[in-house]
């Protein structure tokens, strides 16, 4: 795949980062890329392995799930500020995906952030983290948060999300421990394999459950060519779960 497709996925990618609120449509994203409809999509499924709409609906359904986590916004408003202007449609385009309606999710995810000994029912089954950027740092682009068995990482993560921004966020259905959490974002180049400005975050071991929230503070990093590589697998993976999550569906 030439750089020059690769660089119109990425400048698509980073306008859905950018205007997740906004009704997008193919067209839209089409124009961005600076390419037809017809041989846009076929384009970003090339490089992605996947739809445009797909991807989109990707990133939508987890900034949905980090802000039922993570704030008192109303079901209305989160729907709103990831792109449905339907309540109905996001709720029944979340349940399908997910599985619990967005109210349902939101009072599991607050069940297990309040039970931490396991005694009444199933013990707490989620990860919370606070990812920050360092001062005066835009992301430009995705933020990959992935959760795997080992410091380094060497085969698909266990849990894997994206995001959109910074801050607080929660990883669910984390099995049994110990883990450790990878975080980075590779600033207006995310399909790039020698990429510059890699931003990155490491903690661990940590388990489902801990009472306080990891705090992942990102920072530049110089990685070899061994570490790029695994990055690079570590990227594709998320993008492939989280992606075929809603392709499931």
């Amino acid at each position: 795949m030439s750089s020059s497709a690769n660089r119109a996925v990425e400048r698509v990618i980073n306008t859905m980062c950018d205007k997740l609120s906004e009704p997008l449509t193919v067209d839209d994203l089409a124009r961005e890329a600076r390419f037809s409809k017809f041989h846009f999509t076929r384009l970003f499924r090339r490089v992605t392995g996947v739809s445009p709409g797909q991807f989109l609906g990707a990133l939508r359904l987890h900034e949905a799930k980090r802000l039922l986590s993570t704030t008192e916004m109303n079901v209305t408003h989160i729907g709103l500020l990831v792109g449905y202007r339907s309540i109905g449609t996001f709720s029944t385009r979340f349940a399908r995906i997910v599985g619990l309606s967005p109210a349902t999710y939101r009072r599991r995810v607050r069940r297990d952030s309040t039970r931490r000994d396991g005694s009444a029912g199933a013990p707490p089954s989620g990860i919370r983290a606070n990812i920050h950027l360092p001062p005066g740092v835009v992301p430009a682009g995705p933020i990959f948060l992935a959760l795997f068995a080992d410091a380094v990482p060497r085969c698909r993560p266990v849990r894997s999300t994206i995001l959109t921004r910074p801050g607080p966020c929660y990883l669910d259905e984390v099995p049994p421990g110990p883990w450790y959490l990878l975080c980075h974002v590779v600033p207006g180049g995310i399909l790039r394999t020698r990429p510059r400005g890699v931003l990155q975050a490491t903690a661990g071991p940590v388990e489902a459950g801990t009472a306080d929230p990891v705090e992942l503070r990102l920072v530049p990093v110089t990685l070899e060519s061994a570490m790029l590589e695994r990055l690079l697998a570590c990227r594709k993976a998320v993008l492939h779960r989280v992606v075929a999550e809603v392709a499931a569906a």
